[in-house]
């Protein structure tokens, strides 16, 4: 009986964890800042 009270528990924490949060937000489009490439050749120092 202990050990079904405790899986019972459990899996009811999970599942109130799973519905509190939610569904995942929608993740909003990322703008790369522009960047200048490097030369072909670069210089060794």
């Amino acid at each position: 009986m202990n050990k079904f009270l405790l899986a019972l528990m459990t899996a009811l924490f999970l599942v109130g964890c799973a519905t509190a949060s939610g569904p995942l937000p929608e993740i909003a489009p990322y703008d790369a800042p522009e960047y200048e490439p490097l030369p072909a050749m670069v210089p060794a120092s």
